[in-house]
């Protein structure tokens, strides 16, 4: 929680500037496909219990993400919540228990942003506060970090809607993430 405490706070100095007609401000809603490389993560119940897993994923993941970004010029900050789950195997005993995981991460980002008039681009990364969390023998496991991220993509113009698409890596702890999304962004 603390991205977005420093998010509220950022966003309050930048209402309060005298200037602030010269920001332009970008909403935005995306459809995302993520795609996780597993590696062994230790899992911790609310009972305090411990549980090493590295998932199985047994079906193509889709998400959603929002973003609300301030730019002025080529510099951009972003914040974008992002949610997805996915469907997974653990082996027991040499059975396997279905698991499904959700995972939320909020993420806080600068860019370089260049528009063109029918096209664009951007890159830059940030800092993305994840967690994981799935229901196990009737137990939540969970776990959580801060991790950073790099992102980049093209965008679209049609006057202040634009079509965006990008691609981001990062780590949910020791899982590594690809994560490609399309989507719309209403540019004022």
């Amino acid at each position: 929680m603390k991205i977005k405490g420093f998010c509220l706070l950022f966003l309050s100095f930048l209402l309060g500037l005298p200037s602030l007609w010269a920001w332009d401000l970008e909403l935005g809603g995306h459809r995302t496909k993520p795609q996780i490389q597993p590696r062994p993560q230790t899992y911790k119940s609310d009972a305090g219990q411990s549980l090493i897993y590295s998932p199985e994923v047994t079906a193509p993941i889709f998400g959603q993400t929002v973003t609300v970004g301030l730019g002025f010029e080529h510099l951009w900050f972003e914040l974008a919540q992002a949610q997805f789950g996915y469907q997974s195997h653990y082996y027991l005993n040499n059975v396997p228990v279905s698991l499904s995981p959700e995972v939320t991460q909020s993420q806080l980002g600068v860019y370089f942003q260049a528009d063109r008039e029918l096209a664009g681009f951007f890159i830059g990364g940030g800092v993305s506060q994840y967690e994981e969390s799935f229901t196990y023998l009737n137990e939540n496991y969970s776990q959580s970090g801060n991790q950073l991220f790099l992102k980049g993509g093209l965008v679209l113009i049609f006057g202040p809607i634009r079509v965006r698409a990008d691609h981001a890596f990062t780590k949910l702890g020791a899982h590594l993430l690809q994560t490609s999304s399309v989507g719309l962004v209403f540019h004022f």
